[in-house]
């Protein structure tokens, strides 16, 4: 009986301090649109503006974040457009798109010089606006775009732009524009 009685006590007490199943985290692959693997991408457990810990994808574009309380994942890799997903384990993979870029040079109407010293924003078709971005006379260029039609709008001291310059990006490519403003200076 009091065999029984000990065999019991150290059962119990072996399964109170006896680490339980590990709790799963996010894990999961990372691959572009044709599916190829994407190493050296950021993956980082994300909660409103907050950020926990971050992992990189290894060669095959695998990831294993640790559990959390945080309910979402972020990815994140240069020329490709970020992406949250939900922090579970990914059955299929995590796909990114490959961002498009632009580079914008505004120019006199007129004498068709550099413009500098304003600012431009860019619009998309569903009215998301990103910018100011800084006019430079070499020009400005904006990386980690969503494909698709944006309006660019410039604002430079002494100059009106009539419409604003639409234009079509693409997924992994560089678009370069010069906007054409006129002065607004009717001596000129």
């Amino acid at each position: 009986m009091r065999f029984r009685s000990a065999a019991m006590i150290l059962f119990l007490i072996c399964t109170l301090i006896a680490p339980g199943p590990a709790e799963a985290g996010s894990s999961g692959v990372v691959v572009d649109s044709r599916f190829f693997p994407l190493p050296g991408a950021q993956v980082c457990l994300v909660e409103g503006d907050e950020t926990g810990p971050c992992v990189m994808t290894d060669g095959g574009g695998e990831y294993i974040l640790p559990d959390s309380e945080m309910t979402r994942v972020e990815v994140t890799l240069a020329g490709f457009i970020p992406t949250v997903v939900p922090a579970v384990d990914h059955v299929n993979p995590v796909r990114l798109e490959r961002a498009a870029s632009i580079l914008v040079v505004f120019l006199d109407d007129l004498t068709g010089e550099s413009l500098t010293l304003g600012q431009f924003w860019l619009d998309n078709a569903a009215g998301v606006r990103v910018g100011p971005f800084p006019v430079s006379a070499s020009g400005t260029r904006v990386k980690s775009l969503r494909p698709g039609s944006v309006a660019v709008r410039g604002e430079i001291a002494g100059y009106r732009q009539e419409e604003p310059f639409l234009t079509e990006l693409f997924s992994g490519n560089e678009t370069q524009i010069e906007v054409r403003l006129s002065s607004s200076n009717p001596a000129r």
